[in-house]
């Protein structure tokens, strides 16, 4: 379900919103450096939806509690999407843009027989400013759904 007709926006966590931290130890993690920045800008545009790995079949107690409190104020307003095998079983129609810094063999198969695989924005784990998401997201945003904004 759609808030006010907004685009839908499904945000992964690992890679997207959470980035390694090179030469630190193993599996340490920090925030993009702009996370704040973009999640506000994020859930002002679209209708955002969590979609990680933090969260398989809806179950959002780990994010809730571990991940959420670390992050702005908006995040808390973003709902968790509910998939099991592949992140794509959220998908309900095209209306949608998904930022992932992984996509997989079946979930690449499914988004091109739907014609959907532009919906998706392939995010650089490396890089540690989400600027370079939000100007892909504004401009698939504006060639998919025809308007000057999300």
């Amino acid at each position: 379900m759609r808030r006010s007709g907004r685009v839908r926006l499904y945000i992964d966590v690992d890679g997207v919103i959470l980035k390694p931290i090179l030469g630190g130890p193993a599996l340490a993690q920090t925030t993009a450096d702009d996370v704040a920045a973009f999640l506000d800008w994020a859930t002002g545009a679209f209708d955002c939806w969590w979609l990680t790995a933090w969260a398989i079949a809806g179950d959002d107690r780990r994010l809730r509690r571990r991940l959420i409190p670390h992050l702005p104020a908006s995040a808390r307003s973003i709902r968790t999407a509910v998939w099991t095998r592949l992140k794509t079983d959220a998908f309900t129609d095209g209306r949608f843009l998904w930022i992932d810094d992984e996509l997989y063999a079946g979930e690449r198969e499914l988004l091109k027989r739907r014609k959907w695989l532009t919906r998706y924005v392939k995010v650089d784990p490396f890089e540690r400013s989400l600027l370079p998401v939000r100007r892909a997201l504004e401009a698939k945003a504006r060639r998919l759904f025809k308007r000057g904004r999300p």
